[in-house]
């Protein structure tokens, strides 16, 4: 076998690792509809919040399967939760209120291992899978898994698009699933304010996405994600392809498996919040 075979042979079996598709944001802000959108691309791979605490219980996956059928987890399955759960653990007990003050956070030793092995191991899970892949999207939102990502890879390798949508329908998702409002709002308000700090005090490449325009106008966002990854993002109407996700909104999941049900107008926050509730915001606008 010549030394270019050799070479061939081993990148099949140890390929590059893969770019992440980071989406930044605050909890029910879409980010589980533009994992989806994302993957419409047949080379980018929607895996959901790869932050969530999966080991808890075992759940079927967007693919339409048990994840012990499913063709990413199956067998890879406990691997996949062994791998990230001390680390994912540390990292979301992660003090929000650091970033604030400190431009990052460093990992220590053994969490920075214990990240790369798990990025690794999802990485070459993912070429294995589909082998033309060339992004993972993870949907996590937080800074603090974001900065554990800029812990342990270049920043070329993580592609950040902020995710934000408008206030009152993002309180009235927390409302909705009963979170008190004022406690609701005042968590959205610091958390936006954060993600900007974080993303100014690092100097660092994103992209701004909102979600209020993905009714009417997403052909125009599509066009921006398009330019920024490198990859043709395409339209609504066609059907994501490659995603795993066991997390996140369950009635988006449901709505994007295999099939595309289009993207409603934002607008059911009116019917949610009081008149004095949307008195409050119109107070923050």
């Amino acid at each position: 076998m010549t030394s270019d075979s050799l070479e061939d042979s081993a990148n099949q079996e140890n390929p590059p690792l893969l770019p992440v598709i980071y989406i930044l944001g605050n909890s029910h802000s879409g980010s589980t509809l533009l994992g989806f959108l994302l993957s419409a691309h047949p080379d980018v791979v929607n895996l959901g919040e790869l932050k969530g605490r999966t080991w808890l219980k075992e759940r079927f996956c967007s693919c339409g399967h048990p994840v012990g059928e499913c063709a990413f987890y199956g067998n890879f399955f406990e691997r996949f939760n062994n791998l990230k759960r001390n680390v994912i653990t540390q990292i979301r007990n992660t003090r929000l209120i650091q970033f604030f003050f400190k431009k990052n956070i460093a990992l220590n030793p053994a969490s920075k291992e214990e990240l790369k092995d798990f990025y690794s191991s999802v990485s070459h899970q993912v070429s294995a899978v589909v082998p033309n892949a060339r992004f993972i999207v993870d949907t996590s939102k937080s800074v603090s898994l974001l900065n554990g990502w800029l812990n342990i890879m270049p920043e070329e390798n993580i592609k950040i698009i902020h995710l934000t949508r408008h206030t009152g329908a993002n309180v009235s998702s927390f409302v909705k699933r009963g979170a008190p409002f004022f406690k609701s709002l005042t968590g959205i308000l610091i958390n936006n304010r954060m993600i900007r700090r974080y993303l100014r005090k690092n100097n660092l490449n994103y992209l701004e996405i909102d979600f209020n325009r993905f009714h009417g106008f997403y052909s125009e966002e599509a066009k921006k994600m398009s330019e920024f990854l490198g990859v043709e993002i395409p339209s609504t109407d066609s059907v994501p392809l490659h995603h795993h996700v066991i997390g996140g909104n369950n009635r988006t999941r449901k709505s994007f498996t295999n099939k595309v049900t289009g993207i409603h107008k934002d607008e059911e926050w009116h019917q949610i919040l009081t008149g004095f509730q949307k008195s409050i915001l119109r107070l923050l606008s």
